[in-house]
């Protein structure tokens, strides 16, 4: 597949189906085929090489926000299609997270979760798990499908257990995943994996995850509440940072 039809099935799977609206859609067009251009202009027409290349020249050239509105939009592109076009798919989404973290400390992002800091999120997510209890379990859940799977938390909010499924991934192994607009989007994440399986003891499949013990569906404030409570538990100031090895797969 060519780079324009792959860039035509991202806008009109991806971003249409989203309801993005269409002055949105153009800024996103405008940046990958920037990038686009700079790859053809490339004697290499290695995919991952010509992205280290072009997110530094983001870097150098464009103001620090700047670069990562350029940046996340090309990432989004390219986890979009990588798993289709592009044989290295393990050397791509590694470079694709290292070159992420550059991009978001240097627009000066505050949000950028250090190993560190996400090791002790796994830490406290861990003794919510291990207490089996209702609202721990959920609450962790909760969390690690926005931090591993990348779920935001309009999306949250309307899921049911029985959206996710464990799945066997190439190379990946099993791995937990959720569909949307067509695209799986799952995560390896040892974790996340295990607070599913919790979950599955507590709820019934066609239960949504974001309801409290009485069965009232949570607001948005609420949720956005209950990650930042854990993230305080955990000693950690900044906000939550979605992984950027979360697999793609079309």
């Amino acid at each position: 597949m060519q780079s324009a039809e792959l860039l035509n099935k991202y806008i009109n799977v991806f971003l249409r189906n989203k309801g993005t609206s269409e002055e949105t859609i153009s800024n996103y067009k405008y940046r990958i085929l920037d990038f686009l251009d700079f790859c053809k202009s490339q004697r290499t027409k290695d995919i991952v090489s010509n992205t280290e290349k072009y997110a530094k020249l983001l870097i150098h050239t464009k103001s620090p926000k700047s670069a990562y509105i350029y940046f996340s939009t090309i990432l989004n592109f390219l986890e979009f299609c990588c798993l289709k076009e592009f044989d290295d798919k393990e050397r791509l989404h590694r470079v694709l997270g290292s070159l992420y973290t550059i991009a978001k400390q240097s627009s000066g992002g505050k949000d950028v979760m250090s190993e560190k800091e996400r090791n002790r999120l796994y830490e406290v997510v861990e003794t919510l798990l291990n207490s089996n209890d209702y609202l721990n379990i959920r609450n962790a859940l909760i969390v690690l499908l926005y931090e591993s799977l990348g779920l935001r938390i309009k999306d949250i909010l309307r899921s049911k257990l029985s959206d996710f499924h464990l799945l066997k991934v190439p190379k990946c192994g099993e791995c937990l995943c959720y569909e949307k607009d067509t695209i799986f989007y799952c995560s390896d994440n040892k974790l996340l994996k295990k607070a599913y399986k919790k979950a599955q003891d507590i709820m019934d499949d066609n239960d949504l995850i974001a309801v409290s013990q009485n069965g009232g569906t949570l607001s948005r404030v609420r949720i956005s509440q209950i990650i930042k409570s854990i993230l305080e538990q955990a000693g950690i100031e900044s906000s939550i940072s979605p992984r950027k090895d979360i697999i793609v797969v079309s």
